[in-house]
């Protein structure tokens, strides 16, 4: 399984994306964790102190955040298009 990263993540890691070995039942809790032995920098981003998301993260599963569904929960399998987005900032603003 492939889990996409944006923004910030992808220099954090040096890569746009993370592979996982998929297992039937997985959660994004366990790719995540999955992907956090990979790259040991993300769990600073993606996680708390108490091991909560962060809440300015956005984990993607097929375009849902994970917050509406399951939350970390919320089941994976291969094939499913898991995301994450680090909070972005906005464009330069347009003068004259």
């Amino acid at each position: 399984m492939e889990i996409r990263v944006h923004a910030t993540l992808r220099e954090k890691i040096g890569s746009k994306s993370v592979h996982v070995d998929s297992v039937p039942g997985m959660t994004v809790g366990q790719a995540l964790e999955a992907a956090m032995t990979v790259h040991p920098a993300l769990r600073s981003a993606l996680f708390d102190e108490e091991g909560r998301l962060n809440p300015s993260m956005h984990v993607m599963v097929n375009g849902r955040d994970v917050r509406f569904v399951a939350g970390l929960d919320t089941p994976v399998q291969d094939g499913d298009d898991l995301r994450i987005f680090p909070p972005v900032g906005g464009g330069a603003r347009r003068t004259g």
